[in-house]
């Protein structure tokens, strides 16, 4: 019977050990690699969808007057930009870099990041701008081993146009992301104007609600355009804003892009979810192994409970062998799953180190006898109590600082 117990252990190790040695390799140089939405199993669960950039400029601006630019990158709140930066080229005489063309960092309300630069127009004409965005991706991994970046640059262009209009609108571009949310768009008027009206283009007809404060202002005057988004689809379109200067008719358009930024639903990593069962189990198990040893008081209590010591020690090595299959599946399951790239990392190097003495204590357990025969009882009494010990310590360690479901542990401590 134990021979046969020992056959079936040894072929579920070799199975789990063939598992780990022919896990894929991905080399997680940016998120997609491990996070590709058009997987349905992503790594960690996670699915990776594109941040949306955005040029933000008002349609026009007068000569002689501040210019602002912006670059805004939207994106799902389950993974987080870090480490925003760009550069900002123009390419004609009409604007003046009036700071760093490095840009400047923003950070909105909403969690977005972007970047802004300020300018001075001159003579009216157009300008065309090229801006270069860089950036990392990260996910907010509970585990510290896991964390997957990526780092993506982006190439936007635009046109500015310097006019001399009596209406000005301000921004030249509204993103909406929320049903429900209201933004606007500042009109301001250099000179008398009437007959203001505005429309919305066809593809953002029935998904945004507008309403215009005023239909004619006075040189100085303001008034609002709000936009209220009523259901989300993915698109871009455009408000058209007529007026009448002088008796002639005048328009200028704003870009209201609609981004649906919800990640959808964290899907099932099926790997992740054995590793941290076996894992779990293995430890629980390991703690249970310290009733069942052959040490002090425990010894004691543990042979009233079984009736004889016989039966306490055979319960106790059905459990060796039980925290040993569990280890090795816990291993193979997170290396052939979410921890394939991260063997090295000291928080699993730990683990790693726990299920080597781990071996070890099982080599030193199955082949008792021999082990006496050849340093002593007492010798193989202190490698097995202190092997026992260290595993018990180096896993400890482990769990705390890689263990996904101690992560409120780790924030309660300021490890993270």
């Amino acid at each position: 019977m134990r021979a046969r117990f020992y056959l079936f252990s040894a072929v579920l190790i070799s199975l789990s050990l063939m598992m780990t040695m022919t896990a894929p390799t991905t080399l997680a140089d940016e998120c997609d690699d491990c996070h590709s939405s058009s997987d349905p199993n992503p790594s960690g669960g996670y699915a990776y969808y594109e941040p949306v950039l955005s040029l933000v400029h008002d349609p026009f601006y007068p000569p002689d007057s501040d210019v602002r630019i912006r670059v805004w990158i939207s994106y799902p709140d389950d993974y987080s930009v870090k480490d925003v930066s760009g550069s900002l080229s123009i390419s004609g005489s009409n604007l003046e870099l009036t700071s760093g063309g490095e840009g400047t960092g923003e950070e909105g309300a909403d969690g977005g990041q972007g970047l802004c630069w300020d300018l001075r127009s001159s003579a009216e004409g157009e300008c065309n701008i090229t801006v270069e965005i860089s950036f990392e991706v990260f996910f907010e991994h509970e585990s510290p081993g896991s964390k997957d970046s990526g780092k993506y640059t982006e190439t936007l262009q635009g046109t500015i146009v310097i006019a001399d209009l009596a209406l000005r609108a301000s921004p030249g571009t509204v993103i909406l992301s929320n049903v429900g949310e209201v933004g606007s768009i500042q009109l301001s008027a250099d000179e008398d104007v009437e007959d203001i009206s505005v429309e919305l283009s066809s593809s953002l007809k029935g998904l945004v609600d507008i309403s215009l404060g005023s239909t004619s202002l006075s040189s100085g005057g303001s008034a609002v355009v709000d936009l209220e988004l009523l259901s989300l689809n993915d698109t871009t379109g455009h408000i058209f804003i007529y007026w009448k200067e002088d008796g002639e008719l005048k328009q200028q358009k704003v870009i209201i892009r609609i981004l649906s930024l919800e990640g959808g639903e964290k899907s099932t990593d099926i790997y992740l979810i054995i590793g941290q069962i076996t894992g779990g189990a293995a430890f629980i198990l390991l703690l249970i192994e310290y009733f069942t040893g052959g040490s002090g008081m425990l010894k004691k209590w543990s042979n009233r409970v079984f009736n004889t010591a016989r039966k306490r020690i055979a319960f106790h090595c059905a459990l060796s062998f039980e925290v040993l299959i569990l280890s090795v599946f816990h291993f193979s399951t997170l290396i052939y799953g979410p921890y394939r790239e991260l063997i090295w990392i000291w928080e699993v190097v730990l683990g790693e180190m726990a299920f080597l003495v781990m071996i070890i204590i099982s080599i030193n357990g199955i082949f008792q006898k021999r082990m006496i025969g050849w340093w002593g009882y007492q010798n193989w009494r202190r490698v097995h109590a202190w092997g026992t010990y260290l595993t018990t310590f180096l896993l400890g360690i482990h769990i705390i600082f890689n263990g996904s479901h101690f992560a409120w542990l780790r924030d309660l401590l300021g490890m993270r």
